[in-house]
């Protein structure tokens, strides 16, 4: 009981203290339990030790053998180390583990490298062979007569099974059948904003915000133009905008867009993990650490759902190129792993 109280504790000095990754780690090792070695690893990761953190990684699973946490963190920690292949060979036995602590590292060791290497367009998935309403768009594409009306309806279907696609975690097939929905009608602001969305993803930034820039003038006009009605910007737009605009190298516009949405609850269309993302590039350590820490707090499954998955299975397919290779070697050279 009293280990546990002090591991409580230490852990809880690491999550709110950046600086004091050196004495948890001495204090933690002190204890020499397997949840003593697991924290003692995050910590020497914290303070750029990649090394020492494996060793720790390491030790915590031979003394308690299946602690999927000490394997995440050790996949982690191979790739700091330069071992990009081992990284991708454990990442590919082990469940997701979607805690907010490991999550805020695996983000600062991986996000900042989606536009230095191949990352951020790395495929996840192959095309599906085959996908719904198919037919019906075939048409569409060949020229035949559809109305306004019928163009919604189509565009609508296309919509609501690509995001049912998403969520089942078939990413490709969500982004055929949401960029078709878009080429039928797009007007729709709730398919702009899928579509929008899923571009940004897959670092096609420049055209998420280009499919995003009518519904977003559009909102922000009609905002002004009525602000004494109390006329609210869509947070899912506002949110999507922002995460082109961060993605494409331009945190503080993002940060900006961001300020337009009114608190509607902890999660608010992923809005705090975009604004986690920003202050990440802007090296802003406190502000990434408790913009992180709401995104990853009640309402987490919506960020998870939008975009954290997506993102940590992008990078595990990723790991297994000789591009991610590479970058590991170069990261292993550096001399911290980065944000903790």
């Amino acid at each position: 009981m009293e280990e546990r109280l002090a591991i409580d504790a230490l852990w809880s000095r690491l999550e709110s203290d950046a600086g004091s990754a050196g004495q948890v780690r001495a204090e933690a090792a002190a204890l020499r339990s397997p949840a003593g070695r697991m924290l003692e690893g995050v910590a020497a990761w914290d303070a750029g030790d990649a090394e020492g953190a494996l060793a720790a990684f390491r030790a915590a699973q031979q003394a308690q053998p299946g602690n999927l946490p000490a394997a995440r963190y050790e996949a982690l920690a191979l790739f700091g180390a330069g071992d990009a292949p081992a990284a991708a060979k454990l990442s590919a036995t082990l469940p997701p583990l979607a805690t907010g602590a490991y999550l805020r590292r695996f983000t600062a060791l991986y996000w900042p490298l989606r536009h230095r290497t191949g990352l951020g367009s790395t495929a996840v998935e192959a095309d599906p062979p085959e996908v719904a309403h198919s037919t019906d768009y075939a048409r569409f594409t060949a020229g035949a007569k559809c109305s306004d009306t019928r163009r919604r309806h189509l565009a609508e279907r296309h919509l609501q099974s690509g995001l049912l696609a998403h969520f089942k975690g078939r990413y490709r097939e969500a982004e055929i059948l949401v960029g078709r929905s878009w080429k039928i009608f797009p007007e729709s602001i709730d398919t702009a904003v899928a579509h929008g969305n899923l571009l940004a993803a897959r670092a096609e930034e420049a055209e998420a915000l280009r499919v995003l820039e009518p519904a977003f003038k559009e909102a922000a006009a009609e905002v002004l133009a009525d602000a004494d009605k109390g006329i609210v910007f869509p947070p899912d737009l506002a949110s999507a905008w922002a995460a082109a605009l961060c993605g494409a190298g331009r945190p503080q516009e993002a940060l900006a867009a961001l300020s337009l949405i009114t608190p509607q609850g902890p999660d608010d269309w992923g809005a705090h993990w975009v604004a986690a993302l920003c202050h990440l590039a802007l090296g802003d350590e406190a502000s990434f650490r408790r913009q992180f820490a709401v995104a990853t707090g009640p309402y987490f499954i919506d960020t998870w759902e939008l975009r954290i998955r997506p993102f940590s299975r992008r990078v595990e397919s990723w790991l297994a190129t000789e591009d991610a290779a590479r970058a590991a070697v170069v990261r292993a050279g550096a001399a911290a792993p980065g944000i903790g």
